[in-house]
């Protein structure tokens, strides 16, 4: 028997396409009596999956792929970004609760500029009871410890973890086609020969059938809200059967393991105790909002796949016009020849748009109405993650009303506190200026954008994407000045490339070139994998008359980001340096 205990389903928001009431039954058909959830960085969609389980006769196994460092405090306070991964797998109702607290003390107190919650060492060792920890895949500390120090400090590295977890801790091989893996492959399953260890197999599960990767990289492309050249590095994360996992080759007593894991695994929800509600609480520190999904429509699915592929951008905006909104693609396509045409002369655009239709992109705080307990109550059964400045709940709203969660409309606690309401009206404004933005009304963004910043100067969001308005707008001095005031502020490290890679862009538009490449070498002390500044500076080291720069500049961009319009006209200018040096 073999379970897999690697699978991303919608609460892997952007990065998965698997549903948990679509794709439980087909792993039932399957022939599969057990399977695992372990969504990165949160458990969203725990219950709509064991509920799923339950009804197809599937045990469920319920965990997370959670981000994690060796100490959490100390990657904040230097903004390092870099992260491993870590399966966690609840064994009982015991280790669920367990997994809800460290989920939940991950993200608020070890927020990391609320991407993501920072599991470390010490969270650890305080809720590990009832849990079972897998290395994940080439990616977590342990294989990531062989890769880039050798063999003894990847037995360091996993002489800690066993310290916590004991027999709970099993080595995850996997086989992907990737280089890396293999080698993390060949040192795991060495450790465990040697140590007496069960490694499991997993697939890395993010889509149901082969054909789905398209889909798939094209929902990762556009995570952002805008197409990116990010490729994944393999075709080979689909939901395989156990035939195909016992003829990739690895020892067959891996997937045994694996089933053993899953057989230790008995999570009931349906017994865990409801949240009572509870008196008055200050909002400003213990409110927790419901979470509202932002899920991909039609529209919003063409406009997704076509920017992946690279289509011309155009002739999509005249297809976008052509799908009325909330309409599906389907229904668009029915009523009009010309959208029909257009996808007839796109073979596979179709299909992809319609994989993307209906799956969630992410969740935000749902400012209508918020859990009628405070913080430290809910925190102890319910697990919620920072956004936007607030905290909310990680299940999707209806998911909370089908576990009967006692709500309260905000607007009442916003009467209770004026910096409450303030921070929520801040939020509100936000929001409206966002979707300005999207629809490309620049001005009006701008104008929202600031009164929300002048509402709560700590919102530095709103700064940032006023800064984007004001450049849109041609206004670079003021995109400067805002843009520069980030810079001082500290702000987010993972927005940083773009807006000092803006700021030499506004400086360049004002015909500052010293400035501008100032902004730019600035940026690369920390970014120094950011595409667009490499791209930038070759650009401008042409311009200047300095060809083996901008060579040297263009080759780092294209190493980067090989694909995309700017990728083709780093190689013309490539072709133009190589022709003028003959």
């Amino acid at each position: 028997m073999f379970a897999h205990l690697h699978c991303h389903f919608f609460g892997s928001y952007s990065d998965s396409l698997l549903s948990p009431e679509r794709d439980v039954p087909r792993l039932a058909e399957m022939g599969f009596r057990a399977v695992a959830i372990t969504d990165h960085g949160e458990i969203a969609f725990a219950y709509p999956f064991f509920r799923a389980c339950r009804s197809a006769g599937i045990r469920p196994v319920i965990g997370c792929e959670v981000y994690f460092v060796a100490a959490a405090a100390e990657a904040i306070a230097r903004h390092d970004d870099y992260r491993n991964h870590l399966v966690l797998l609840a064994k009982d109702n015991r280790g669920f609760l367990n997994l809800v607290r460290l989920l939940n003390a991950a993200w608020i107190e070890n927020n990391f500029g609320e991407s993501r919650g920072l599991v470390d060492f010490a969270l650890l060792e305080r809720f590990h009871e009832g849990l079972i920890a897998l290395s994940a895949c080439f990616w977590g500390s342990i294989p990531q410890k062989f890769l880039t120090g050798g063999r003894e400090e990847m037995e360091k590295e996993h002489r800690r973890f066993r310290e916590i977890f004991g027999d709970d801790l099993h080595p995850e091989v996997a086989r992907h086609g990737i280089a890396d893996e293999e080698k993390a492959n060949a040192a795991l399953l060495e450790l465990s020969r040697r140590q007496g260890l069960k490694p499991v197999l997993t697939n890395d599960c993010h889509y149901f059938r082969p054909e789905d990767w398209a889909a798939h990289d094209a929902l990762i492309k556009t995570r952002f809200g805008f197409p990116t050249s990010f490729a994944i590095d393999s075709r080979e994360y689909w939901v395989k059967s156990e035939e195909e996992m016992r003829a990739l080759g690895l020892p067959a007593a891996c997937c045994d393991n694996a089933w053993a894991v899953a057989e230790q695994c008995s999570v009931d929800l349906d017994a865990l105790p409801p949240l009572e509600a509870s008196g008055d609480f200050a909002p400003e520190r213990e409110a927790v909002f419901a979470a509202g999904l932002n899920v991909i429509e039609g529209r919003q699915a063409l406009a997704d796949a076509a920017g992946a592929r690279g289509e011309d951008e155009e002739e999509t905006g005249r297809a976008l016009e052509l799908i009325p909104p909330g309409a599906t693609i389907e229904e668009a396509v029915r009523g009009s020849a010309a959208l029909r045409s257009y996808f007839e002369e796109r073979p596979g655009l179709k299909e992809i748009a319609r994989k993307l239709e209906g799956v969630p992109r992410s969740s935000e705080p749902d400012l209508a109405r918020a859990v009628a307990a405070p913080l430290a109550a809910v925190r102890e059964l319910l697990p919620v993650k920072r956004m936007e400045g607030e905290v909310m709940l990680q299940y999707p709203g209806a998911v909370a009303e089908s576990l009967q969660v006692p709500w309260l409309p905000a607007a009442r606690l916003e009467e209770r506190s004026v910096a409450f309401a303030a921070r929520i009206g801040s939020l509100r404004l936000f929001r409206l200026g966002r979707e300005c933005y999207r629809s490309r009304r620049y001005a009006e963004a701008a104008e929202r954008f600031g009164a929300s910043a002048a509402a709560d100067p700590s919102r530095l969001d709103a700064r940032y994407f006023r800064g984007l308005c004001l450049y849109s707008l041609k206004r670079y001095r003021e995109a400067i000045a805002e843009f520069s005031g980030l810079e001082a502020g500290g702000y987010n490290r993972r927005r940083m490339g773009r807006v000092l890679a803006l700021i030499g862009w506004a400086h360049r538009k004002l015909g500052d070139n010293a400035a501008a490449r100032a902004a730019w070498e600035r940026a690369l002390l920390s970014q120094k994998n950011y595409p667009p500044l490499h791209y930038a500076l070759g650009t401008l080291s042409f311009y200047e008359g300095d060809r083996c720069s901008a060579a040297n500049s263009m080759r780092t961009f294209l190493a980067l980001a090989p694909e995309g319009r700017n990728a083709e006209r780093a190689r013309a200018l490539l072709r133009r340096i190589e022709r003028g040096s003959r």
